[in-house]
Formats: C-alpha cells, sequence, structure tokens
C-alpha cells in the first residue's frame, strides 16, 4: 500500500536509501528480511518518518483543495 500524498514516479518504484527517507517509505522496502523475519527500518527515528509522511498528505491536500477550487470557479463563469 502506497502512503497517501507521495508523487507516482518511476523513480520511488525501486527506491534507495534517499527515497526512503524522503517519502517515508515502511521499512521492508529496500531491504531484506533479517533471520527471524524482521526487517530493519533505514529510518531510526520514527518521528522524522511521521514528519515526512505528514508533509506529503498535507501538500497533497493542499494541491486537491486547489483543484477543486478552480473547478468550482470554472463552474460558476
Amino acid at each position: 500500500m502506497k502512503p497517501y500524498g507521495i508523487p507516482r514516479i518511476l523513480d520511488v518504484e525501486f527506491p534507495d536509501i534517499a527515497d526512503i527517507h524522503r517519502f517515508g517509505l515502511k521499512s521492508s522496502i529496500g531491504h531484506f528480511s533479517e533471520k527471524g523475519g524482521e526487517f530493519k527500518s533505514y529510518i531510526r527515528n520514527c518521528h522524522s518518518k511521521a514528519s515526512t509522511r505528514r508533509y506529503w498528505k498535507r501538500k497533497a491536500r493542499q494541491i486537491s483543495k486547489c483543484l477543486i477550487q478552480k473547478a468550482i470557479k470554472d463552474e460558476t463563469m
């Protein structure tokens, strides 16, 4: 499942460590599981991952609101 708001670009299809940090992706992305089946995340700070995801959500909501306002404005004219 893709987190809300992350742009759909081909670069995220096969992420590297920089993409994982940039988009706050889950820990199993770009990493093999350990012997016990658990994944060690590239992002050790859960607060930074959460703030990154909030950033992308806010950005997506802002874009959606602008599109809705534009559609409403075009209808009224």
